[in-house]
């Protein structure tokens, strides 16, 4: 079972996922070990992201002013510039959610309590079966 309490960025290593197969394309055995990965290197998560990647915007609390966009490159988007754990390292008051889980699907939400920050990052098996950042949902307040 999946624990919704926030955790820190040092305990984002040892999330307790439950593990799946690697495909040969892959080279991680597990999430865990693919989020490891992801989130410490900004070329692995370059390749692991899915362009263009889906950004939907919508003001905290009300899916009806959602947005969608489409983001072409690293550029445009804080998580794909630099690697995760340098965003977590300067904003040390930020906690991930481990939201969902499946064997294909991932969703961890990332929020500083009291802020306006809160934006989900959505991993997702391809039809490779290596995991991917497929999309991710930017709460506005």
């Amino acid at each position: 079972m999946l624990s919704t309490r926030p955790i820190g960025c040092a305990v984002l290593l040892v999330l307790v996922l439950v593990s799946t197969g690697a495909d040969a394309a892959c080279t991680e055995k597990s999430f865990i070990e693919f989020l490891m990965h992801f989130s410490t290197d900004a070329g692995f998560s370059q390749e692991r992201t899915h362009w263009p990647l889906k950004l939907t915007t919508e003001q905290f609390g009300d899916p009806k002013s959602a947005t969608v966009s489409y983001l072409n490159d690293r550029t445009q988007y804080w998580g794909i510039e630099k690697p995760v754990f340098d965003f977590l390292r300067a904003n040390p008051n930020m906690r991930v959610y481990p939201q969902k889980q499946t064997s294909r699907l991932v969703v961890l939400t990332f929020g500083i309590e009291d802020a306006d920050i809160v934006f989900d990052l959505i991993f997702e098996k391809t039809g490779t079966r290596c995991w991917m950042l497929s999309a991710v949902r930017d709460f506005e307040r």
